[in-house]
């Protein structure tokens, strides 16, 4: 009895041991298998993203004053990337970092093109207030002047941090008025455009004054009082006034036109004395 027992027991222990084989077997079989399928799709997947046949048309759209090597420097991408590599959500938020950059889009076409959708911001003005900012022409701060930035913009001067809220939107009736006169010059048609405009000085208490660039041939005054207020009949008034002076009076040199008040434009020429207060009434 005693050999019987001790035979099934050796049984017992190799069955045990045969069944633990084949499980470990078994388990080293899967897991060789899982590392080679591992192996074969990282494979695929490196072949895939550097496969050439993928590689994107960059198309940049709607960029002014960054270049297409600037746009793509700040997205991060180069010539030739994969489609399919290109997170175009991660490549939105990075465009979006760019201070000239107002809004942006990212889309892919069937025809494998990325198309880089720019918006920049629309400058109009550089507004000094001790530190020199750019803005928008929707009277929003966007960035800090620098020396690399566009020349020929309006400076104004005489405005207040505190004529801004935080998020740049106008508050003050200053700000208003100069947003205004700026609206205008942006019109296509402006008898004041921007791009002839060298200062808005603001004067808290008596408005505007528009000092035109010099010696150009559009407008014969160095500068334009225009108060507060009715900008768009003062703006009219001011058309048919040059008109009138270039057909009749084309020689005339002026350094001030006066419009604060409607019912009583003054012009005041070059040629006259300055000390002496003398004024024409037109």
């Amino acid at each position: 009895m005693g050999k019987v027992y001790y035979y099934r027991q050796a049984n017992r222990r190799q069955d045990r041991l045969k069944k633990t084989g084949r499980r470990t077997l078994t388990w080293l079989t899967g897991l060789l298998f899982l590392v080679l399928l591992s192996g074969l799709l990282l494979f695929g997947y490196h072949y895939v993203i550097h496969s050439p046949r993928l590689a994107a048309q960059l198309r940049i759209e709607g960029n002014v004053h960054l270049s297409a090597k600037e746009v793509l420097e700040q997205a991060g991408l180069s010539a030739g990337v994969n489609l399919l590599s290109v997170n175009a959500s991660a490549v939105e938020r990075r465009l979006a970092g760019h201070p000239w950059i107002d809004s942006i889009r990212v889309r892919y076409t069937l025809s494998r093109v990325l198309r880089i959708q720019v918006r920049e911001h629309r400058p109009v003005a550089i507004l000094d207030i001790g530190r020199r900012f750019i803005l928008n022409d929707r009277g929003r701060i966007f960035k800090e002047w620098s020396p690399d930035d566009p020349e020929g913009l309006p400076v104004v001067k005489g405005l207040k941090f505190l004529d801004l809220d935080i998020s740049g939107q106008t508050e003050s009736i200053p700000f208003n008025a100069v947003m205004t006169v700026l609206q205008f010059g942006l019109s296509r048609n402006s008898v004041l455009p921007n791009h002839l405009i060298e200062r808005i000085r603001v004067d808290r208490e008596l408005g505007l004054t528009v000092e035109v660039l010099p010696d150009n041939s559009r407008i014969p005054v160095r500068q334009i009082q225009l108060g507060y207020t009715e900008y768009p009949e003062k703006i009219e008034r001011l058309k048919r006034l040059l008109s009138y002076l270039k057909n009749y009076h084309g020689d005339l040199k002026i350094h001030t036109i006066d419009l604060s008040n409607l019912d009583r434009v003054v012009i005041r020429p070059i040629e006259i004395d300055l000390l002496s207060g003398n004024y024409k009434e037109v």
